[in-house]
């Protein structure tokens, strides 16, 4: 009986184990970026997606940034 229920544990811990997402996935996915990044702020998401969720943020920001700098003093 306990092996069974060790066995059923393992199962369920195991499943519930989030894969970390790389910088570049949340960069070419703005969506999940937006719900990892939602998620991040009620503690929902691991903190290895919460990291690489806010690294590509901050590159997208930076990026738009820049866009509207070149648009106003040229590039």
């Amino acid at each position: 009986m306990k092996m069974i229920f060790l066995t059923a544990l393992l199962i369920t811990l195991s499943a519930c184990k989030e894969e970390a997402q790389t910088v570049d996935f949340y960069k070419s996915s703005p969506e999940a970026r937006a719900d990892t990044l939602s998620n991040c702020e009620i503690g929902q998401a691991s903190e290895a997606n919460c990291r690489n969720a806010r690294a590509a943020q901050d590159f997208v920001d930076s990026q738009n940034d820049r866009s509207v700098v070149e648009r106003y003093f040229g590039g």
